[in-house]
């Protein structure tokens, strides 16, 4: 399973869903996070979660919906294919901090850059001791995923919410100018059938 959320802190839900380009899918019943190729819900502490299995583009979208939010955003991707987790964190529409697993490099590494909270050395020692302890278990995938899932109440596991909102990407508007009329009549005009 792969799959990747942004979530913002304050921000209002119709701002983020415009920086990401998407819009709510009103053929669509709500249900769980996996239902829908993007997925949006609001949590306690007015956290909004969009999320998406393989659609969501970390590197893109994290910056614009940090740029129209002056608190707290939050990006992540992970995949249970390899075991290899990030989280990004950005305020006031900077980056903060970052934290990265990749098994292939090292099991017990963890790369973090900036500063994270302080509780995160103690989640990963625990995790690191785990991981010695059952050699065949990857605990640091999820060390800096539990971290923000304390902050943001969500964690990308099977849960039993089923109030998602599904999400479509916003559908091209017409050009300016361009002509409405429909392809049938285009093509009459074409062949000088049509005035």
């Amino acid at each position: 399973m792969k799959w990747t959320w942004i979530g913002a802190q304050g921000v209002p839900p119709a701002a983020m869903l415009e920086a990401l380009g998407l819009e709510p899918a009103p053929d669509r019943a709500p249900g769980g996070w996996r239902d829908a190729e993007y997925m949006m819900r609001t949590f306690p502490d007015e956290w909004t979660i969009v999320i998406s299995e393989a659609r969501l583009k970390l590197d893109a979208a994290l910056p614009a919906v940090a740029a129209v939010n002056e608190g707290v955003t939050i990006g992540c991707d992970a995949t249970t294919v390899v075991m290899a987790s990030e989280v990004r964190v950005y305020e006031n529409g900077q980056p903060l901090w970052s934290a990265s697993h990749d098994p292939e490099d090292d099991m017990l590494n963890l790369d973090v850059q900036g500063e994270p909270p302080a509780r995160l050395a103690a989640l990963l020692a625990e995790a690191r001791a785990k991981t010695e302890e059952h050699d065949e278990v990857d605990f640091v995938f999820d060390v800096a995923m539990n971290l923000v899932a304390e902050r943001t109440g969500f964690m990308a596991e099977p849960d039993q919410h089923r109030d998602w909102t599904p999400l479509r990407k916003v559908k091209a508007q017409a050009v300016q100018g361009a002509s409405s009329e429909g392809p049938l009549a285009a093509l009459l005009r074409v062949f000088g059938l049509k005035r």
